[in-house]
């Protein structure tokens, strides 16, 4: 499971200091530091962070804000920015309240604010408004092909073709990854409306398949083999699964 990645612009080592050490007790993972927007740009085109905190006083002739904007008209989805600065004046906070920031932090920054701050801008980006589900489904499907998970008080992202199948358990469904299982609040009839519709295939009333991750199918036993559990197959489904299915006989 990836950790969230975030991008620092900051042009004060020990600002920049403090930042990494704090993120990297949260398990974030911190992309390289840069202090100026030309930098900045070009580390968010090779990476594509999940957030961005920007100081607003940054080397060369962009500042934050205007870095911003930038940054903002090349994403094709919401971009969680949050500034951060020792500039307190009003002018200031009006030219970063354009943008729509998640947050305007001054400093110095403490672990608290830090970590409430990112939590709430993730949790804003990526969370379905209508309900308070565990999982981000339709706003993270929409944005590509990750689901934002949160477990405690943190968010995953989680590669969908990463997940080999899916189990009802109960009033959640289970998610099995190669590295751990994951319990989201949902129906198995949810996911699969919003699932790419090329890649899981319903198996059983309680199961969904991703077909990458079939081994072995035996139709007389009525059982899907995945690396991490058989799956079984309903009479139900047989026949659908037969016929989408790339059989050479």
């Amino acid at each position: 499971m990836d950790r969230i990645s975030i991008l620092i612009v900051e042009d004060e080592p020990l600002h920049a200091a403090k930042l990494e050490i704090l993120l990297e007790e949260m398990d974030y993972e911190v992309l390289p530091i840069v202090d100026n927007a030309v930098e900045a740009i070009r580390t968010y085109n090779a990476t594509h962070p999940d957030l961005l905190i920007l100081d607003i006083r940054v080397n060369g002739e962009e500042d934050g804000i205007q870095l911003a904007e930038k940054l903002q008209k090349l994403s094709t989805s919401e971009l969680p920015i949050i500034f951060l600065t020792s500039m307190n004046d009003t002018e200031t906070f009006e030219r970063a309240k354009s943008t729509n920031p998640y947050a305007y932090l001054l400093k110095p920054i403490d672990r608290f604010s830090l970590q409430h701050t990112i939590e709430l801008a993730l949790q804003k980006t990526f969370s379905d408004r209508e309900s308070r589900a565990s999982v981000a489904l339709e706003s993270a499907l929409k944005n590509g092909r990750n689901l934002f998970i949160k477990e405690q008080k943190k968010l995953f992202k989680v590669a969908v073709d990463a997940i080999q199948l899916i189990e009802v358990d109960g009033k959640y469904c289970k998610l099995y990854t190669e590295s751990r299982n994951l319990l989201v609040r949902s129906s198995l009839r949810e996911l699969l409306e919003k699932l790419p519709a090329d890649l899981f295939l319903q198996t059983h009333r309680n199961y969904l398949v991703n077909v990458d991750a079939i081994s072995e199918i035996e139709l007389d036993n009525n059982i899907i083999h995945t690396p991490l559990k058989k799956v079984p197959i309903s009479k139900n489904y047989k026949t659908l699964i037969v016929k989408n299915l790339n059989f050479l006989k």
